[in-house]
């Protein structure tokens, strides 16, 4: 009975979306007109738009402080005999903590990080950060420029496995015809981008800039992969921008809504690692987590993993301004409902990767993708697919380009 409860509720559902596509998605010529925009602040002025080399190496000063903070943090108690169903385990905070102050070296993940080029360039009044890898073997053909974009609550840090894959392939596996150009920016209010300083940063002037930094780097074609706001932002680019982009590829289109309170986040460190890290454990595994001891965090990612991505939050102070994407592009704006209609009429792959918050199947999919060229159900894998199936993503990211380009 169960089960076909479940398969009556699906059908329902698919029934409702092929309907509702119908109404919405039948005009996919009817492209809202695309607004410039200035984030910078004051009124706008002329920009420097040269494209500066950036180091990420936080002052002393900082992690004095976060010493401080760690030190001092005021813990709760847990409830007896329960795991992750209330949350983060105090008990195991208290793990996390001792690991964070005695044994991780943020030193050593600054290293990490600058193994790959980083760069900063101004665009509509604020400095955009990105990693830009290019092929280490040439090939003598002009390569693919791959804009890869994160989400929430992630970083440029989820592509560093990833990345060796795409720009290196014969060292794992693959042959030459297999490389990229990787661009991968930080959302602006994420990470090393500075934050918008006016009102209006959504997913449309996100992907609107992004168009223009891979303009002011020489590519006027590229491919697209993202999950989360990378999936979404990807999209818009998409829809927008149909004549500049190759294909895109997606691992999940759907962004969950999380509410935080930016003031106190940004103030406990232990708050904000807890409220992470989290997300990692139960958008990879969600009956793991609430089953575990230790939520399963650590099942596909090391701590100092996790904590490299806490901590780029935490040093730039930017988990405040990365929520607000959440106002900016999910309370209703005309701006970004004008989009909601639009086809995507690209060439598109969509991965779906079975421990993700949301699966979509390939029939709901194709109300929206008119051009899904390929659909892979992973054989495993969660939301945070780049940082803990980076193998699979590359094979998949790859085998899409093939297809796309032996049409």
């Amino acid at each position: 009975m169960g089960k076909f409860v479940l398969f009556l509720i699906t059908l329902i559902i698919l029934m409702v979306a092929l309907l509702l596509g119908g109404l919405f998605f039948d005009k996919a010529s009817q492209i809202p007109t695309i607004k410039d925009g200035w984030f910078g602040r004051g009124k706008k002025k002329p920009v420097d738009e040269s494209v500066v080399p950036f180091t990420v190496n936080i002052t002393d000063d900082v992690l004095k402080d976060l010493q401080t903070r760690l030190e001092n943090v005021r813990l709760s108690e847990d409830l007896e005999n329960v795991k992750f169903q209330y949350g983060f385990q105090v008990k195991y905070m208290k793990e996390v903590l001792d690991y964070w102050k005695n044994n991780y070296s943020w030193r050593e993940s600054e290293e990490i990080l600058n193994q790959f080029s980083h760069f900063k360039t101004n665009i509509e009044g604020i400095d955009v950060h990105f990693i830009h890898v290019k092929p280490k073997r040439s090939t003598g053909k002009a390569t693919r420029a791959l804009l890869l974009t994160h989400g929430w609550p992630g970083s440029v840090f989820e592509f560093y496995k990833l990345l060796p894959m795409l720009t290196d392939p014969i060292s794992h596996g693959g042959s030459e015809e297999d490389a990229f150009e990787v661009i991968c920016p930080s959302i602006p209010g994420y990470g090393f981008s500075e934050a918008a300083h006016q009102p209006g940063m959504n997913t449309l002037a996100v992907g609107r800039i992004f168009v223009k930094l891979m303009a002011r780097l020489g590519h006027e074609s590229f491919y697209l992969q993202g999950g989360d706001w990378g999936a979404i932002i990807s999209i818009i680019i998409a829809q927008a921008y149909p004549d500049v982009e190759g294909g895109l590829e997606s691992s999940e289109y759907l962004v969950l809504y999380t509410k935080a309170n930016p003031f106190a986040l940004n103030d406990s460190p232990v708050g904000l690692a807890a409220y992470i890290m989290e997300k990692f454990g139960a958008w990879t595994n969600l009956e793991l987590h609430l089953n575990s001891i230790d939520g399963a965090i650590t099942e596909k990612f090391t701590l100092d993993e996790l904590l490299t991505n806490v901590m780029i939050y935490w040093t730039t102070g930017s988990i405040g301004s990365s929520v607000r994407l959440y106002k900016e592009s999910l309370a209703g704006h005309e701006e970004v409902e004008a989009w909601e209609s639009v086809q995507v009429t690209v060439p598109t792959s969509l991965a779906a990767f079975p421990n993700d918050i949301y699966l979509v199947p390939r029939a709901i999919a194709e109300v929206r993708f008119k051009n899904i060229v390929q659909y892979s159900m992973m054989p495993r894998g969660g939301h945070f697919a780049a940082l803990e199936e980076p193998r699979l993503l590359a094979d998949d990211l790859i085998a899409f380009v093939k297809i796309v380009e032996n049409k």
